[in-house]
C-alpha cells in the first residue's frame, strides 16, 4: 500500500514538471519569434563593420581587440545563416586589398602624416575596409536572392 502524502507528493510534482515543460514550450517559441531573421543580423553587423571602419579611421587609441571580436561575430553569424558565404568574407580576412592606402578624411597633410605614423591603426583600418567592403557585396548577394 502507497501512503497518501506519496501520492500527494508525485501529484504536485508532475504539476510543477508539466508547467515548467509548458512555459519552456512558450519562452523557446518567443525567443524564436522574436530573434532577428538572418538579413536583419547581417544587417545590424553592417552598422558595427561602418563603425568599426570610422573608428580606425579617426584619432582615438585603438587596439585590435575589436576587430577580432567582430571577424568572429560575423563568421559565427554568416555560419548560422548563410554558411555559402563564409568562405568568401574568410577570403577578405586573409587577403585585405583596398583601394587607398588610407581614409578619405579632410585632413591636412600633418594630421595625415600622424595618422599614416600609426602602423597598427592603418593595417587595422585596412582590414576592417577590406572586411566591410566584401561584407557589403555579401549583403548585397544575400538581398539579391530574398523574395520580393
Amino acid at each position: 500500500m502507497i501512503p497518501t502524502w506519496l501520492i500527494w507528493t508525485w501529484a504536485i510534482a508532475g504539476i510543477f514538471v508539466a508547467m515548467f515543460l509548458a512555459w519552456r514550450d512558450q519562452y523557446r517559441k518567443v525567443q524564436e519569434l522574436t530573434k532577428p531573421t538572418g538579413i536583419e543580423a547581417i544587417d545590424d553587423l553592417l552598422v558595427e563593420w561602418e563603425e568599426l571602419e570610422e573608428w580606425y579611421a579617426g584619432y582615438d587609441m585603438t587596439s585590435r581587440d575589436k576587430l577580432d571580436a567582430l571577424i568572429k561575430n560575423t563568421r559565427v553569424q554568416l555560419r548560422a545563416s548563410y554558411p555559402d558565404y563564409v568562405n568568401t568574407f574568410n577570403d577578405a580576412v586573409k587577403n585585405p586589398h583596398v583601394s587607398l592606402r588610407f581614409p578619405k578624411k579632410s585632413r591636412t597633410i600633418d594630421e595625415l602624416g600622424e595618422w599614416l605614423e600609426d602602423k597598427d591603426r592603418q593595417s587595422s583600418w585596412v582590414m576592417a575596409t577590406a572586411c566591410l567592403n566584401r561584407f557589403r557585396e555579401i549583403r548585397k548577394s544575400i538581398a539579391s536572392k530574398l523574395p520580393l
